[in-house]
């Protein structure tokens, strides 16, 4: 479960749990729709699902600026393979 920068996984075996904590954390796994125009994956009402206009929002504008305005700029993209991390950068 994912609860703003925290991400909780629990043990299948025991049920124990452990969360982690991160500067954003994002929902990628379902609660979207796909628009049929362009194939652009949006969230659907209620949903925790981050579409790559949150993830931009979010992240890539402040990366963004900083790079315009001359300084090193470097964005860490970590996940599950097919998740989106390739595509969001």
């Amino acid at each position: 479960d994912m609860q703003g920068q925290k991400t909780l996984i629990t043990n299948p075996e025991n049920g124990k749990e452990k969360d982690f904590s991160f500067d954003y954390s994002y929902w990628s796994h379902d609660g979207f729709t796909e628009r049929a125009s362009d194939g652009y994956l949006e969230a659907e009402p209620g949903s925790k699902y981050a579409d790559q206009q949150t993830v931009m929002n979010d992240l890539g504008m402040g990366v963004l600026e900083n790079a315009w305005n001359g300084y090193h700029s470097c964005v860490f993209a970590y996940g599950q393979t097919g998740s989106g991390k390739s595509y969001s950068i």
